[in-house]
């Protein structure tokens, strides 16, 4: 049985999944109170070095650290790998943002690491350098290095953003 709610989601039979246009997917939790029901949605659970919430769209990997296991987007594994690109070449890269008001704050501007419109959300890459995350289902994701001047292309293992542990 479907039913339109205020926020024009949706509740499906036993699924109870909403999807609405300012995020992407939440429990309902209604609340009894007072001979009245309120609906409620849950926050959204955060995940990643830049907490924020998991597109379903995109790709997101698991650290493979036991002690660690958090999920990271793709995209914040390929813009690590392009501030670490960036430094390397002895470019000054800013650092990565933290915390939701300053990932908000910052997404209007760039700081010279793009993500690049992809399927996946898998790929960044700045004027010099494209990363891809590629992640085969048998075997440990690896990132995609491109050198954009030259053409070569180099792959390298994929670190947790967190415990820095090889993910394998």
């Amino acid at each position: 049985m479907m039913q339109k709610c205020q926020d024009q989601a949706s509740i499906s039979g036993d699924r109870r999944t909403i999807t609405t246009p300012r995020s992407y997917r939440q429990v309902p939790n209604l609340i009894q109170h007072r001979g009245r029901t309120n609906f409620l949605l849950k926050p959204l659970r955060l995940i990643c070095e830049c907490t924020q919430p998991h597109n379903p769209d995109h790709l997101i990997v698991k650290c493979s650290n036991q002690a660690c296991g958090i999920w990271l987007h793709a995209s914040c594994l390929a813009k690590d790998t392009i501030q670490r690109k960036q430094q390397e070449q002895g470019i000054k890269a800013e650092p990565a943002t933290k915390g939701r008001k300053q990932a908000r704050k910052s997404a209007g501007r760039t700081n010279g690491t793009n993500n690049a419109a992809d399927d996946n959300g898998a790929c960044a890459e700045d004027e010099n350098t494209k990363a891809e995350l590629v992640a085969p289902e048998s075997a440990a994701p690896e990132m995609l290095v491109t050198d954009k001047k030259t053409g070569d292309e180099t792959k390298e293992s994929v670190h947790c953003l967190s415990c820095k542990e090889l993910i394998e």
